[in-house]
């Protein structure tokens, strides 16, 4: 374990360095290229693995030699800790399959391979402060994967997606092959397996399954309410408001800003509106939200009628049933809902055109649907 600790830390240290080396990259932390075009496995393994197995680089033989030791650590930790584990042959052979395909696809962030070490250590010890370290350092380091713009978003889903079913059948194939029991001594119950944690029954996997069916239930419902927005509801169309490019681009969405929502502060602080809203505000109520009416310019991009505190009934003299829901009024940074636009990798620069941006409302609810560019054609 500690041999593990210091190549660990020590790889650490170094690995966006080392990867820079392979991909030829001078900084990791720059806009995410285009999506490569894979047409056969292999190139779909030399993706995922930022071609760590293709390049070589003999000046730095020895990180990458630290490299490959993290790298094939859990491998090496499972066959001289399988002695513990009891398992039949079958069951050997399959784990170490699996381990080892984790080992490779996993073979640019490092990180994740010295997590998975450390978890089998934890298991074939009984240590449950070294397993709950463990588990937190492997979501940590899951969540900093999620950034390694070298590999695209979309493959880290496959892969991570992949890895999530080959684990399940793993885990179904040892439970039917069985980890043996140990019969009643001193030291162990039946109910715990050959390496002391309690073993798993179907009741904890049907309660995790009921609690995920509850979760997607209720973020699709909700998906499905929003896309009856976007699909049925009045089109919006506002003008975007110049931003700084270097704050406009951060990672692959935009934040966008309008200048109806310049104007709305403009018009607070010339009518009488505006000093109400602040004395309301002083006399203890909370108000997060005012309501911008809008009217149509000749080319369909709508300007501000005018403002309200109260959710709208009358609209004399602006766009009929249609208004825009503005929020963070107290912090005077007014905003609208769904102000960042998600693009594909690779794509900052083409959507970094647009001029407008195109929302629907209905039902009080606005939601932006797509960006325009000048001639207010589709991005």
């Amino acid at each position: 374990a500690f041999i593990l600790m210091v190549l660990g830390l020590f790889i650490t240290q170094h690995h966006w360095f080392f990867i820079d080396i392979i991909s030829g990259s001078d900084n990791i932390n720059v806009p995410a290229d285009e999506l490569p075009q894979v047409t056969s496995a292999v190139e779909f393994f030399n993706v995922i693995t930022v071609d760590v197995f293709t390049r070589s680089n003999t000046e730095y033989w020895l990180l990458w030699l630290f490299h490959f030791s993290v790298m094939c650590a859990p491998l090496v930790l499972y066959f001289v800790l399988s002695a513990r584990m009891k398992l039949s042959q079958s069951g050997f052979w399959v784990s170490a399959i699996v381990i080892a395909l984790f080992c490779i696809c996993f073979s640019a962030p490092v990180e994740i391979s010295f997590c998975f070490a450390l978890l089998l250590l934890a298991y074939t010890n009984s240590s449950r402060t070294l397993f709950g370290f463990a588990i937190f350092a492997l979501i940590s380091t899951l969540t900093l994967y999620y950034y390694m713009l070298l590999v695209p978003l979309l493959y880290k889903s496959f892969l991570l997606l992949a890895f999530g079913m080959i684990f399940l059948v793993a885990a179904l194939f040892l439970r039917k092959r069985g980890f043996p029991t140990v019969k009643n001594t001193d030291e162990q119950s039946d109910t715990e397996n050959a390496t002391g944690f309690p073993r798993v029954s179907f009741g904890m996997p049907m309660l995790t399954l009921l609690f995920v069916v509850m979760v997607l239930g209720g973020a699709n419902y909700t998906t499905f309410k929003y896309e009856d927005v976007l699909e049925n509801g009045e089109p919006i169309v506002l003008k975007i408001a110049p931003v700084d490019p270097r704050s406009l681009m951060q990672g692959d969405y935009m934040v966008l800003d309008y200048d109806i929502l310049n104007d709305a502060q403009t018009y607070l602080n010339e009518h009488d509106l505006g000093g109400e809203l602040s004395e309301r505000r002083d006399s203890g109520e909370n108000i997060t939200r005012i309501y911008a009416l809008i009217q149509n310019d000749n080319n369909g991009v709508a300007k501000l009628c005018r403002m309200e505190l109260n959710e709208p009934t009358h609209f004399d003299g602006c766009r009929e049933g249609v208004y825009l829901p503005v929020n963070n009024v107290n912090s005077w940074q007014f905003r609208l809902p769904s102000q960042s636009y998600f693009f594909p990798e690779g794509k900052g620069e083409y959507y970094g055109q647009a001029e407008y941006g195109e929302y629907r409302f209905k039902d009080g609810k606005v939601l932006l649907l797509r960006l325009l560019d000048k001639d207010l054609k589709p991005l």
